[in-house]
């Protein structure tokens, strides 16, 4: 994975000064000149405490000594209000920006160049301090001054307005001031000037916040790379580009870089900002939610109340519910974990902070409201929590628009309030159009990558929600369409990045695809306005923007028509959708069963589908309890993997335990094969080595009751069944693989020591031992022949079986393969690669596709979806199933694992059967080093029918 220095250092650009630009302005000369032109030079960010000292300094001497110019004096003053400002000290900074204004309006200034500098710091500090409006006059002013040629002074009033603009909820307008800040900044200050950097990263968090992410995420490598070119390593506003680099990072999936980051920032924040709360509180709130992104729950909480207590330091006032949220995703955790007193605590403690700073009818506040209601519930207090929800959801539906995630999800919250009141019918009623909404959102082909990945484990629960109420309300049906998209949230997203990549290759779909993604942000930047014109009860502004929502919806529409056109295999690729129920039991042979585990927040929805029907219980076990039991599984794996020891320990207590949390009970009793349909944390684990009973005292791991021994196994992404054949039944056999590696790290230098890509030794013959196991007509691409161009001709012909031998790679991991992807021979540039958008435009007309690559079918990182993109590709490909690795497999297992199960189905047997034969086969030979262990025998996993 390429880490965050390396992609800054690579874009890092030095612009000269434009040539129109005024040249800085000179201070007066007199007594004290020469020392305000050195303070004036002085870095405002690295010591900030220090140069509060000097400014204070100066202006004490310039009042003992006479015939000091009052311009020395008023800029003295701006400066110290400015870096008082910055460390928070926004009493004492208002106290001198008024010094500034009055010493320069007294001495006649008023028309010089440096009271536009006087303005701006004025008004940033009373915005600072909740007056956005006041400080949005004495910006105006002193932008107008600045109608001739560009310079450094109109830059800081964009960015004053920008402030305002911000302040006020209008980012679309914040976006347009900080890109104009930005570009007069990079133009009229010197390279090595750190509010070139404050401007752009600023201009990159608006970019962000108005839905632009991927405009953001350029932008804010931008701010990174010339902060790193530009300032020393310890200029602290470095962590302003990084603090939102890691935030766009995050929004990209790219979790791992953006700790980094993130990371970088908080230490930074700690030892050169300690005073800045306001912004340590913001970084360690980003930093928390991307450490909770990949599973480390307790760390992620610690983190945000210390984020908390961070904001109860800070004197800024800017956003009155910010300070709130750190403890709202510290209640969130609470409850996640059962602790619900706890939740309910820190979210009264939340309404608190926020309640005496914003109008009642505030969006936010009755967001926070219905969160402390729903913990009431759960405490088994259901009446006053619906006291307080009632008008709390009233808010929530006046101020924000239908399809606005907060509110889809509020709503779905609320039903679950009137369920728990009102009869599980009336939570149902009022949560199924909203779920309708939802299902728009999550599957509309407009809807970002960006969005998806953000609100990916939103999508999930509010649709295992809405799937616990169906069921209860006895609405079989609407639950296992429900129970779909809970889990399309995962698929979606690797399904978009396949399909978007896809119509990248051809310039009208690409431009189709683009056109109507910046319908949709247009929409959504609407939908904020009107949010904020609600708020502020402006009737006029309301209206004007209604009807620009009925346009813009007219726009949209047109664009999605004209992809519909263009690409009209968009929206299959992109976007899977549910079967109904009846299809899928229709479809079902005697003796399968159907296993759907839903993890919910009171517990698990233990769900089965049989030629019977559906059938279901709840178990305890809730959602944080069965991740618990999926992490330790994998220490389990990971111990056993590293040690290579014939007596390795396996955690057979949780895997004992995550099978009853997910068992519905009889219809699995006499089932040999289960399809297994599961998504988060459930997806991640090879259903095989699930403990069906345990047994009393210290039973070898040879004589466990695996899952495996009773049950054949197919795993299921999604339920809409094989694609269609496109002509007869193929035969015939093609193998890829062993291809000639010149080891290449990332970022794609040669490193000979990095095991990622050395030679697989055994690879040509696992392929061979194959193609012997089908006996039929085969085509062996091995080595020098494994290139880009011959594969992709190899498989435009029909082969039952293909099968590739090499490396899997995953995206970003590599130079610019941004993609998941396969490693084949080449030059060392990407055709090296067969990528996953490559791999579903192809036409396959394959039975089954083997990938013997290590971790082929799992999340290329912690906190990302549950099924790499290369197994949606290879499936929308047209392969009827695959069988891939859901952790790195050691090579004698992997091959003795893959042959026996290919020479299996080439004699009849089910694929799953055979893959089950296989595992225990392995399993029971005493003579392969830990063979019983689960780490040898069940990284396999087979998708599809």
């Amino acid at each position: 994975m390429r880490g965050v220095m390396a992609i800054v250092a690579a874009l890092a650009v030095a612009v000269p000064l434009h040539a129109t630009c005024l040249p800085p302005q000179p201070i007066a000369t007199g007594p004290l000149s020469d020392r305000f032109t050195a303070l004036i030079a002085t870095d405002k960010f690295r010591d900030v405490p220090a140069n509060i000292a000097a400014w204070r300094a100066l202006l004490a001497d310039a009042a003992a000594t006479p015939g000091v110019a009052p311009e020395i004096v008023a800029r003295s003053q701006t400066w110290l209000a400015w870096s008082l400002d910055y460390l928070d000290q926004t009493d004492a900074a208002l106290a001198a920006a008024v010094t500034a204004d009055r010493v320069a309006t007294a001495a006649g200034l008023t028309q010089h160049r440096f009271y536009a500098d006087v303005l701006t710091t004025l008004s940033m500090v009373k915005t600072d301090l909740g007056k956005p409006d006041d400080g949005a006059a004495a910006a105006g002013l002193a932008l107008a001054m600045r109608d001739g040629p560009a310079s450094a002074e109109a830059s800081f009033a964009h960015n004053a307005l920008a402030s305002i603009a911000y302040a006020r909820g209008d980012y679309p307008a914040a976006t347009a001031e900080y890109g104009a800040a930005t570009e007069l900044a990079v133009a009229c200050l010197a390279p090595g000037e750190a509010l070139i950097v404050n401007q752009m990263a600023s201009y990159a968090g608006t970019l962000y916040m108005v839905g632009r992410v991927e405009d953001a995420l350029a932008a804010n490598e931008r701010a990174a790379a010339w902060a790193l070119a530009n300032l020393t390593p310890d200029n602290p506003v470095i962590t302003l580009a990084l603090g939102n680099l890691g935030v766009m990072l995050r929004s990209a999936g790219r979790y791992a870089e953006a700790e980094a980051a993130l990371r970088r920032v908080v230490d930074l924040e700690g030892r050169y900002q300690k005073g800045r709360w306001y912004y340590r509180a913001i970084s360690l709130s980003n930093f928390a939610s991307v450490i909770e992104a990949q599973g480390r729950h307790a760390e992620a909480e610690a983190l945000w109340l210390t984020s908390s207590e961070f904001h109860r330091k800070a004197t800024i006032k800017r956003d009155p519910v910010t300070p709130a949220y750190p403890l709202r995703f510290a209640a969130d955790a609470a409850q996640a974990r059962g602790d619900f007193a706890l939740a309910l605590t820190r979210r009264a403690e939340g309404l608190r902070l926020v309640e005496p700073d914003v109008p009642a009818d505030h969006p936010e506040l009755a967001r926070a409201r219905i969160e402390y209601a729903q913990t009431l519930t759960l405490l088994h207090r259901p009446a006053e929590a619906l006291a307080l929800a009632e008008p709390a959801i009233a808010v929530v539906r006046a101020k924000l628009a239908a399809g606005d995630i907060k509110r889809l999800t509020a709503e779905v919250a609320f039903a679950r309030i009137v369920a728990a009141v009102r009869g599980a019918e009336a939570g149902y009623v009022i949560a199924a159009p909203v779920a309708a909404r939802l299902e728009t959102k999550l599957l509309d082909a407009a809807t970002s990558r960006g969005e998806l990945l953000r609100y990916g484990k939103v999508f999930s629960a509010s649709f295992a929600a809405v799937t616990d109420l169906a069921l209860a309300a006895h609405h079989d049906a609407a639950g296992f369409h429900a129970l779909q998209l809970a889990n399309l949230s995962d698929i979606v997203i690797v399904s978009n990045d396949v399909a978007t990549r896809a119509a990248a290759d051809s310039p009208v779909a690409g431009a189709t695809v683009r056109a109507l993604q910046d319908a949709v942000r247009a929409r959504q930047l609407l939908d904020r306005s009107r949010a904020f014109a609600a708020a502020a009860n402006n009737p006029v502004e309301l209206t004007r923007l209604d009807a620009a929502i009925v346009a813009s919806d007219a726009a949209t529409a047109a664009a999605a028509t004209r992809l519909e056109r263009n690409f009209p295999a968009f929206r299959s690729l992109g976007r899977p959708v549910p079967v109904s129920l009846a299809a899928v039991v229709v479809r079902l042979n005697p003796g399968e069963v159907i296993l759907a585990p839903l993890p919910v927040e009171d517990g698990t929805l233990a769900i089965a589908v049989t030629r019977a029907g559906l059938t279901w219980r709840k178990t305890a076990p809730a959602r944080p309890a069965v991740e618990a039991l999926v992490r330790r599984i994998d220490r389990s794996i990971a111990a056993a993997r590293s040690e290579r020891a014939t007596t390795a320990p396996f955690d057979t207590a949780a895997a004992a335990a995550l099978f009853a949390a997910i068992d519905p009970g009889p219809a699995l009793t006499g089932a040999p094969h289960v399809t297994f349909y599961a998504s988060g944390s459930l997806a991640t684990i090879s259903p095989a080595l699930l403990v069906t009973r345990l047994s009393a005292g210290d039973t070898p791991l040879a004589g466990t009751a695996w899952l495996i021994r009773d049950h054949a196994v197919t795993i299921a992404p999604t339920l809409a069944g094989p694609p269609p054949r496109r002509g007869p039944v193929a035969g015939g056999f093609l193998g890829i693989g062993a291809p000639i590696v010149a080891a290449v790290a990332p970022g794609g230098s040669a490193a000979s020591d990095d095991p990622t890509f050395q030679p697989l030794p055994r690879a040509a013959a696992e392929l061979r031992a194959l193609a012997a196991a089908i006996g039929g007509p085969g085509e062996l691409l091995l080595g020098h022949d494994a290139t880009l161009p011959a594969v992709l001709a190899a498989v435009a012909h029909p082969a039952a079986t293909i099968a590739f031998a090499t490396h899997a790679v995953a995206a970003g991991a590599v130079g610019d393969v941004a993609e998941p992807a396969l490693l084949l021979t080449g030059n060392g540039s990407t055709a090296r690669f067969l990528g996953a958008s490559t791999i579903a435009a192809l036409h396959l007309d394959a039975d089954w596709v083997i990938l013997s690559a290590c971790a082929s079918g799992g999340s290329s990182e912690a906190g990302g979806p549950a099924y790499s993109g290369l197994a949606a590709a290879f499936l929308h490909a047209g392969a009827r199933a695959l069988l891939v690795s859901q952790w790195a497999v050691r090579d004698d297992a992997a091959a003795r694992v893959t042959v026996a199960t290919l020479r299996a189905t080439a004699a009849g047997v089910p694929r799953a059967v055979a893959l089950q034969r296989a595992m225990l086969a392995v399993m029971a030979d005493r003579r392969l080093p830990q063979a019983a262990h689960p780490a040898t025998w069940a990284p396999f996993v087979l998708i599809g029918s």
